[in-house]
């Protein structure tokens, strides 16, 4: 069986089974690394529009995604929280690669007061180098609404000398549902994207 969440409603469809997604209450269970499938597939909406993107294949410590509206192909780690490390035409972002290091802590089970740090060096197209440590916490338990519904969420953030990204991750879902990144030199506008349909893989 193959479902969808669709806005408005608070139902969300996973494995064979629905199940409400974020609709309750009370604080939420520590969140074990999430089981994932080929063929997972997220429908993403920013600023500049709205993306579809397919896990089209994975091994035991990455994930790979096509972005069907572009020509965009980029790498994930499989935790899936954890930034890209290898991307190609992903427009406007130069070609680039980074090695993605766990240095201290761990990031499962994802709960309240968890911490981890992780290295990250890479490059791009553009001749933009760095190598930097990122510190991530996860903060508090949170409620989101968005075109999907509502759901409780972990507020996870990772911080570096340079950016910040914040997490809004679903145990339900087990991913993010909503993602902000800024550049902490106000070089960028900050990009928030918003998770607003997912189809499992089989």
């Amino acid at each position: 069986m193959r479902a969808a969440v669709t806005a408005p409603t608070c139902v969300l469809a996973l494995a064979a089974l629905l199940v409400l997604g974020g609709c309750g209450a009370g604080p939420l269970f520590p969140m074990d690394e999430p089981t994932r499938a080929v063929g997972d597939t997220e429908v993403w909406h920013s600023r500049t529009g709205t993306t579809t993107h397919t896990l089209v294949a994975m091994d035991a410590t990455s994930m790979r995604y096509e972005v069907a509206e572009s020509d965009c192909v980029y790498t994930l780690p499989r935790d899936g929280l954890s930034p890209r490390t290898a991307w190609t035409s992903c427009r406007p972002h130069p070609d680039g690669t980074q090695t993605v290091t766990l240095t201290a802590g761990h990031m499962w089970p994802l709960e309240i007061g968890r911490t981890w740090r992780y290295r990250r060096v890479g490059s791009d197209s553009s001749g933009e180098r760095w190598d930097e440590e990122v510190d991530c916490t996860v903060t508090k338990q949170d409620r989101v609404q968005n075109s999907a519904g509502f759901f409780r969420v972990f507020h996870t953030v990772c911080t570096s000398a340079t950016e910040r990204r914040a997490l809004y991750v679903s145990p339900d879902l087990g991913r993010s549902i909503r993602t902000w990144h800024s550049r902490l030199d106000g070089s960028q506008v900050p990009v928030k994207h918003e998770l607003v349909l997912f189809t499992p893989g089989n």
